[in-house]
């Protein structure tokens, strides 16, 4: 199967990936024969892609410009063979993510920012939460709460009350984890990959009081991190995907990976999805497969 460039998030939905390129666009593959992936149609943003939720009939990928510019471009994909481009959302800075949750988009930059996705030609703004020099890099949501990570102002991962869109409040905070990139929630606890220094899990039992409970430190650029049933696939650059048994949060430890081990510079892991008991993951330069017991 042919890539169209650097695929760098993607999301799943029925026979379907949707991956964001980091060249610019949204790939549409179809994975009905997991074995055979096959491009069914290509959108082209202006900018890079960093960022990808599938919703409905739309995709939205968050892109971003060499000059810091940027926004939320929106493809009506009910015909995966022709994406076609029906809206944008300026935000006037690089966007990194994008979630997606009924008829709202949540993003964050130099603040976490709602908008109103009803009509996807016209996405309008209508909540920010800000606050001196706090900015957030990734958004996810377990309604009526986004988390956040960020920095500023001594937060690093910080959690909101977006139950009424238009004034979101924040309830709860804690330090920034190192150079932290992506975030999931699952049950009473944030995973939150970091850069640097692997996955680290965050207790949010107390929604007022966020705590890290354990760490542990994957070889690698950790980009990207999923959950289920109790394993961490997280997504390691060269390094591949590392698969962490988390069923005891206060101590992960490292079951199993799969990797190129001949490879050092290509061939980089950059985002897995699990979905239906099969890893569905991303590289710049192609898919790894391998079956797993999930």
């Amino acid at each position: 199967m042919h890539w169209r460039g650097w695929g760098v998030a993607l999301d799943v939905e029925g026979d379907y990936a949707y991956v964001a390129l980091l060249d610019g666009g949204v790939q549409i593959l179809d994975i009905s024969d997991p074995t055979q992936p096959v491009e069914t149609g290509i959108g082209y943003t202006w900018g890079y892609g960093y960022d990808i939720d599938v919703s409905g009939n739309y995709a939205y990928v968050a892109e971003g410009y060499e000059n810091e510019q940027g926004g939320v471009r929106i493809f009506d994909v009910s015909d995966p063979a022709q994406p076609t481009e029906v809206g944008f959302y300026d935000v006037g800075s690089l966007l990194t993510n994008v979630t997606v949750l009924g008829n709202y988009a949540y993003i964050g930059d130099d603040g976490v920012r709602i908008l109103d996705i009803s009509d996807p030609s016209t996405p309008i703004e209508v909540g920010v939460f800000d606050s001196p020099n706090f900015w957030a890099d990734k958004v996810r949501l377990r309604y009526p709460y986004a988390f956040a990570l960020g920095g500023g102002g001594g937060r690093g991962f910080t959690i909101l009350d977006v139950s009424d869109p238009t004034n979101p409040e924040e309830i709860g905070s804690c330090p920034p984890p190192p150079d932290a990139s992506d975030v999931v929630i699952d049950g009473d606890y944030a995973y939150v990959a970091c850069f640097d220094s692997g996955l680290y899990v965050i207790d949010i039992n107390n929604l007022s009081a966020p705590t890290v409970v354990g760490s542990y430190n994957t070889p690698g650029n950790t980009r990207r991190v999923a959950i289920h049933n109790g394993y961490a696939f997280v997504a390691s650059d060269a390094s591949g995907l590392r698969i962490i048994d988390v069923s005891n949060p206060a101590a992960p430890v490292e079951v199993d990976s799969i990797y190129d081990e001949g490879n050092t510079s290509g061939n980089l892991c950059r985002g897995y999805n699990v979905r239906d008991r099969r890893i569905h993951g991303i590289a710049c330069a192609g898919c790894h497969k391998r079956p797993l017991p999930l």
